[in-house]
């Protein structure tokens, strides 16, 4: 049996899941987002003219695609949710990925004069986003 060492939380701190739960709730369902049975024959029709990952593609391999992903999130616009030019086909790894990078949902919005972060590091390690906390100076310079 694998064992894992305990986390310490702060007195009141939610857990991970139960943020996850909050939000969940917070969430409109999936046919109220447009995933209706419309959207369900659409996703059928485009998987089967485009049965490829193209992220993996790229990367030289053929795995199928299972989801539909919106390149640019619609976030519930629904001229952009149903234009297809909008549309990849994604393997799970993939589209799992792309939603981590793009938010919650999303809806993860930049302030005013706010900088898209940069994912990845160097060859040492180093976070390649200019604003990662590693690249600050020290005593706020």
């Amino acid at each position: 049996m694998s064992w894992k060492p305990m986390v310490h939380q702060p007195a009141g701190a939610k857990s991970s899941a139960e943020v996850k739960r909050e939000l969940d709730r917070q969430r409109p369902s999936a046919a109220r987002r447009g995933y209706d049975g419309r959207w369900r024959r659409a996703r059928t029709r485009y998987l089967a003219e485009h049965p490829w990952c193209v992220r993996c593609l790229v990367e030289g391999r053929r795995t199928p695609a299972t989801v539909v992903d919106h390149v640019e999130p619609h976030r519930g616009d629904e001229r952009l949710f149903w234009d297809q030019e909008q549309w990849q086909g994604l393997c799970k790894q993939h589209h799992d990925a792309k939603t981590v990078r793009d938010g919650r949902w999303g809806q993860q919005q930049l302030s005013a004069g706010a900088a898209r972060r940069i994912y990845g590091c160097d060859v040492h390690g180093m976070p390649l986003d200019p604003n990662h906390p590693w690249n600050r100076h020290p005593g706020g310079r």
